[in-house]
This record gives structure tokens, C-alpha cells and sequence, in this order.
């Protein structure tokens, strides 16, 4: 969220409705790269989960799975579905069927069976209307300019889009504040959801010399090489002739996509397994152009310079205040381990493939997270999963306060006498945590965040609502905790799939490394916190702490009285229960 999603700026000439300025603004933060990841599209949603949750069945009927792993995907997929915003209005049947089928987890296999036949039914209902019901529902809510109801069929509707196939940069470009006042824009929007894949043709120019022998191993393997004059001749569309270059030869490849980059990053996930086949023989592959040019069979047209996709690792930085500072001064042996720590961080950003950087920064959280107070056979990952939760979640609420103070000020939002600004993120964060548990002070902020911007606006109420009530904050804190129990459940199935069978029916493997990333980052810069407030010089002491501290403070917020004090109350939202009375 900045100032380009302001609504003075979006909107000019105030013609439009509270409600679609709200979805624009939302519809931009989640699929902007930058956004913080606690705002970021997740890709989950009661579809997905349902297919997850199918898969999951299958793979354990198959051997291919734990038994173990299937009851948090049951409590994962049962908690999407009461929240999901659709399923009960438009098929109220198929929903109580799937709240039922839920209420416990099947142990046996028959029982395993029976679930996976009746989530094949729900699956096959839904999957070609539950994309139609969430823009119903959506157009509707817009109208009634509910932003509570527009902000989840939001995050569910990117997320089925990029299910499907869509890009996530054509989508983030799709929503152009540029055509916002043409005639029925809006209308037009939605249209575009629904509409069918079409096909397209990738060519991709080969800049080296090949032989014959080379192209007749294409063919044995897929890869479609085809001269200029031919491809001119099989795809007569006024001005290819002067692209295409009449005695060079070219990559060509027809994909189903709904759009451009979604079909050239199709293409490149066919070319890539064909052509590892080739590398395999001994064949080496000829250079080719860094750019594409796309034939929309449909429309006639083509496009030139169409830039094609390689994995780029950027792992974004997680950081406390100071963290470099604490790290510098640790103990033998815990700078030992953090080298570890750092040596699979930098193997992940020089990988050249996504299953290799996740498998890094994985292998770095597991060495990191390693105790002994587990024997059972899931124990390495029941470590990582109980030590990540407590110091993600115990994060959370302030993390929360930090970013909307950063969205503040990319907004512009003018803080003036309401808090003094410093150079100090941890200071201001604190500062601004009080600022909205003052009933006067959180007014004036409010007035001029929904001033400024609709969704900033919207966020600010939720943080006064939430920090206003204690026992909201600890439902918060551990329902997050939970979310990313199941998250790196998630992970970790996907995990024993590239180390067990070399593949993964993910589709964003790209996003589970940007959270993954963002569990490694805050868990180490939480421990080594930690350890600089205990004095410790043991991880496996930081991570019992950091776990009974998390237990401790939503145990104490959930009493619900601790408002009163709010000092006491303020302490423990930043450091938590365990540290409130230290000066």
C-alpha cells in the first residue's frame, strides 16, 4: 500500500464508490511483491482446500503419505469452510455434506476412502461455479460497500484465479486505474474472469547453429522446431513477416492460457522438462533469445518481446530492530549453528530452480529448529512446527502495528500531533501501539487514514477493534499460530515430495518460499532476541522459553482485564507474559 493507491489519486474526480475504491486498493496490495506477507495473496481458498484435502487422501490410500498428516488438512479445510464466504449461500446442501464429513478425521482406511469419494463429489460441483459464485457475491458486496465481506471474496478470488492459471503480474495489471470511468468497466472486469482458455503459440528464437541430428532428438522428445518461412506460411497474420527472421529457426510450442504470461510460463514449464530429458543424453542445448513472441490463435494478433521467465531467488529480509547487532555478539556455539543458517540462505538465493531454494531454506529452519525433546517419527517436523508457531505468532500483533505504521507513511498520512516520528522502528511501533489504544488520539488517526486511503482506513479500525480487547488479541495470536501449524504441514508435504519422488503438484511453489523465507527469517531474529533478553547461550533453552511464553501470554490476554494496566498490557503485547515486569 503507498500513495499510488490513494483515493485522490485513484479516483479524481470522486465518481466512484467507497466500495470499488476499497476493492481496487485491496486488489493491488494483494499482488503487489511488496506487500508484507501477512497482506499477501496466500493462494488458499475453500476450493483449493478441498482438492488439497482430495490429494491428501489419495496419497495416503496410495502409501504415498502419513496417516498423521491428514488431520490437520481435515481442520484446515473445516475452518476454511465455515469462513468461507460463499459455499452456504449458493450450495447450502454441499455444505452441510462437507461440515459432516469433517467433524472428525478418518483413521481407517475404508473411513479414508469413503471421505476421498465424498470430497470428489463436492470438488466436481464446485469447481466450474465456485469461481461464479465468489464474483456474484462480490458485485454484491461491492454495492453494499461491506469491506469486511469484499476483503475475503477478494483474497479468495485472486487465489482461484492463480489456481487456474492466471499470472500473477497480468492479474495485479489487470485492474488499470486508467480505465476506471470508461462504461462499464467494472462489468467488463468480472466478465474477463470467466471466460475460457485459448490457444496461443510461443516461438522462441534459436540463436545458434543446430544440426539435423539435433532436431530429429527434439522431436523424439516433444521440443517443435520450425524455420521462418514455415511459421510465416502456417500463421498468415498481417506483419509476422517482418519478426520473424525467414531462415532462423525457432522453438514452437501451442499452450492453453487464459493470457499471455500465463502461456509463456506454461510453455517454459513444458520446454524445461523436455529439454532436461535432451541435457540427460548428452545433447547440449543452443542458445536461444531472451524474448518470446506470442500468436493469439483467437484474436489474429501477436505479440513481440515477451520476456521469458527464469527463477530468481530474493529472499526479502525479516528483521527485528538491530538484529545484525545481536547476532554479531552471540556465543561459539550458537554462531556456529547460525552458520549454518547463513551458509543454506546463500545457497538458496544462488539456486537456480524452486524446488532447490525451498529445499534450502527448508534444510536451514529444520538444522535451526532442531531439539531434543521429541522421539516420535514425525519429530522433526513436530519441532519445526511447535518452535516456528510460538515465534511467528508471538510476533504477530506487533508486526501487524509495524507494517500499517509503514503503510502510514507511504500513504502520507499526516501523524503530525498525533505521535513524534523517530529514527527507530521499534520506538515508533511502540508509540503507535498507543496512540491506538487512546480513545482520542485513535479517532483523529482514523479520520485521517480514511481520508487518505479507504484501506488504510479499514485497517486502522481493525487494529483499534482488536488491540481494544484483549481477548481478541490472544484469539489472534493463536489462531495464527495455528494457520501456520497447517502452512508448514503444507510445506513439509511438499518437502517429502521433491526429496521422495523428485516432483510436487504445487502450483506456487514460488509463494510457500516467500513464506517459508518469512518463518526462517522471523524465527531466527526472534531467538537470537531472545537470547539476548535471557542471557542464554542454548537454543534448545530460547525455543522451550519462546513456546512457554507464547502459552503464557494468550492464557493472560484471554483473562481479558489486563487493560487496565497499560503499561503492563503494552509490554506484553511486545515482549510478551514471561518479560512484562522487567524494567
Amino acid at each position: 500500500m503507498d500513495k499510488r493507491s490513494n483515493n485522490l489519486v485513484i479516483d479524481p474526480k470522486k465518481t466512484l464508490s467507497e466500495g470499488e475504491i476499497f476493492f481496487a486498493q485491496r486488489w493491488w496490495e494483494l499482488l503487489d511483491v511488496s506487500t508484507h506477507d501477512n497482506h499477501y495473496v496466500n493462494c488458499l481458498n475453500l476450493h483449493i482446500a478441498l482438492v488439497e484435502l482430495r490429494n491428501t487422501c489419495k496419497d495416503i490410500l496410495e502409501g504415498e503419505t502419513y496417516k498423521w498428516h491428514l488431520d490437520s488438512v481435515v481442520k484446515e479445510t473445516r475452518e476454511i469452510a465455515k469462513n468461507d464466504p460463499v459455499i452456504q449461500l449458493h450450495a447450502p446442501h454441499y455444505y452441510n455434506i462437507l461440515i459432516k464429513s469433517l467433524q472428525n478425521t478418518p483413521q481407517q482406511d475404508k473411513e479414508i476412502y469413503k471421505l476421498y469419494l465424498q470430497l470428489n463429489l463436492i470438488v466436481k460441483y464446485i469447481e466450474s461455479r465456485y469461481i461464479k459464485w465468489l464474483i456474484v457475491q462480490l458485485n454484491k458486496e461491492i454495492k453494499n460497500t461491506n469491506f469486511s465481506k469484499i476483503d475475503s471474496l477478494v483474497n479468495c478470488l485472486i487465489s482461484e484465479l492463480i489456481y487456474r492459471g492466471w499470472s500473477i503480474n497480468t492479474l495485479f495489471n489487470l485492474i488499470k486505474k486508467e480505465d476506471f470511468y470508461k462504461k462499464n468497466y467494472w462489468r467488463s472486469v468480472f466478465v474477463n474472469f470467466l471466460k475460457s482458455k485459448q490457444k496461443y503459440i510461443c516461438l522462441i528464437k534459436i540463436n545458434t547453429e543446430i544440426n539435423e541430428k539435433f532436431i530429429d532428438a527434439c522431436s523424439y522428445v516433444g521440443l517443435n522446431i520450425l524455420d521462418g518461412n514455415n511459421i510465416v506460411r502456417k500463421y498468415p497474420i498481417p506483419g509476422l513477416e517482418n519478426v520473424i527472421s525467414n531462415n532462423s529457426k525457432y522453438y514452437i510450442e501451442e499452450v492453453e492460457a487464459y493470457e499471455r504470461n500465463s502461456a509463456i510460463n506454461r510453455y517454459i514449464e513444458q520446454f524445461v522438462r523436455k529439454e532436461d530429458i535432451l541435457r540427460f543424453y548428452g545433447y547440449k542445448s543452443p542458445k536461444v533469445a531472451q524474448n518470446a513472441t506470442i500468436i493469439s490463435e483467437k484474436e489474429l494478433k501477436f505479440v513481440t518481446g515477451v520476456q521469458i521467465p527464469k527463477f530468481s531467488s530474493s529472499l526479502s529480509p525479516v528483521a527485528l530492530e538491530k538484529p545484525l547487532e545481536f547476532a554479531s555478539k552471540l556465543p561459539p556455539e550458537p554462531m556456529n549453528l547460525m552458520q549454518k543458517v547463513y551458509r543454506q540462505c546463500r545457497q538458496a538465493e544462488e539456486s537456480p530452480s524452486a524446488e532447490s531454494c525451498f529445499l534450502n531454506i527448508w534444510v536451514a529452519l529444520e538444522s535451526f529448529t532442531k531439539t531434543d525433546e521429541y522421539s516420535e517419527k514425525e519429530s522433526d517436523f513436530v519441532r519445526i512446527r511447535d518452535n516456528v508457531s510460538s515465534a511467528v505468532a508471538m510476533g504477530y500483533i506487533f508486526n501487524l502495528v509495524r507494517y500499517f505504521l509503514a503503510d502510514c507513511k507511504r500513504c502520507q498520512v499526516d501523524l503530525q500531533g498525533i505521535m513524534t516520528l523517530s529514527d527507530n522502528t521499534h520506538l515508533d511501533t511502540t508509540k503507535l501501539v498507543k496512540v491506538l489504544l487512546d480513545s482520542t488520539k485513535n479517532s483523529k488517526l482514523l479520520s485521517e487514514c480514511q481520508i487518505k486511503n479507504t484501506l488504510l482506513g479499514y485497517r486502522c479500525e481493525q487494529l483499534i477493534n482488536l488491540l481494544g480487547d484483549p481477548k481478541k488479541v490472544s484469539e489472534k495470536i493463536r489462531n495464527h499460530s495455528r494457520r501456520v501449524q497447517w502452512h508448514l504441514q503444507r510445506m513439509y508435504r511438499v518437502r517429502n515430495s521433491i526429496v521422495h519422488s523428485a516432483n510436487h503438484d504445487n502450483q506456487n511453489l514460488n509463494l510457500l518460499i516467500r513464506h517459508l523465507n518469512s518463518y526462517l527469517r522471523s524465527t531466527v531474529n526472534g531467538s537470537i532476541f531472545y537470547l539476548y533478553k535471557t542471557n542464554s547461550t542454548n537454543f534448545d533453552e530460547i525455543f522451550y522459553t519462546m513456546k512457554q511464553n507464547y502459552e503464557a501470554t494468550v492464557d493472560l490476554l484471554n483473562e481479558g482485564n489486563i487493560k487496565s494496566n497499560i503499561e503492563m498490557y503494552l509490554k506484553i503485547l511486545i515482549d510478551g507474559a514471561l518479560f512484562f515486569d522487567e524494567k
